[in-house]
């Protein structure tokens, strides 16, 4: 999705997530969301 924004030169791109998911308490990897934010931003 970030690559096909990109492709349409938007000003800003907004990644949206929780920190927890579902009820099995799974935790998001802020760090590699963090870096891909990075690397397209």
């Amino acid at each position: 999705m970030l690559k096909e924004a990109e492709k349409k030169n938007y000003r800003r791109i907004l990644i949206i997530t929780d920190g927890v998911f579902s009820m099995d308490g799974d935790i998001a990897d802020m760090k590699a969301i963090h870096e891909v934010a990075q690397e397209h931003g």
